[in-house]
């Protein structure tokens, strides 16, 4: 049952994805395109539903066995994840430690050789907190550790703003729906400079001048 769900899961988000690089690849260019097309993919993930070690370490097995190469394993951020996390990571797999409230955890994370770990601003943002604090902390923590190669995933992205600031903080990645990632793209004088543009370009087609 976990395995048919990711699967679908899987397919709904490639599917989406596609859809919205296809539309940049129309605006700005096939290499923009083959550029998203890895960045995105190599993010998908396969989540473990068991809460102990042992469970979660045969069903990251199973899922590595039955999808795709560039899928990677969401373990939670509890000790007994943690133990599969370094279990996986000396075993070659991939994985992203989710459910990170505070940077810690984020730590403790990344010494047990997490590939990625996944801060939840937007529902620490709902505690009344800010979870761009979150990421500063992570980041700052991650400067005095040369050796760790953890890479931060931003998760639960609420509007185009958290991206923004997530970068300029110095996170690697970010996880959003289409609606958010779409709206990077969109400004509203970029749309008023096409429609003027096009109207001046009409008249000099109209003039004969083209």
């Amino acid at each position: 049952v976990v395995v048919v769900v990711i699967v679908v899961v899987v397919i709904v988000v490639v599917v989406v994805v596609v859809a919205v690089v296809a539309v940049m690849a129309v605006v700005v260019g096939v290499a923009v395109l083959v550029v998203v097309v890895v960045v995105v993919l190599v993010v998908v993930g396969g989540e473990v539903t068991a809460m102990d070690t042992q469970g979660m370490l045969e069903q990251a097995r199973q899922l590595k066995s039955e999808l795709p190469e560039n899928v990677i394993i969401k373990i939670p951020c509890t000790p007994e994840g943690l133990a599969a996390t370094k279990v996986l990571t000396d075993e070659g797999v991939d994985t992203n430690v989710t459910l990170i409230f505070s940077a810690s955890q984020a730590l403790m994370a990344a010494k047990a050789g997490a590939t990625y770990v996944s801060p939840f601003i937007g529902r620490i943002d709902d505690t009344g907190h800010d979870g761009m604090n979150l990421i500063a902390e992570i980041m700052e923590t991650w400067s005095k550790y040369e050796s760790i190669t953890t890479k931060v995933l931003a998760a639960s992205i609420r509007h185009p703003t958290h991206v923004l600031q997530c970068m300029q903080l110095g996170a690697h990645t970010a996880t959003m729906p289409a609606k958010i990632f779409r709206q990077l793209m969109k400004h509203p004088l970029t749309d008023r400079g096409l429609e003027g543009f096009m109207r001046d370009w009409a008249e000099v087609e109209a003039a004969g001048k083209a």
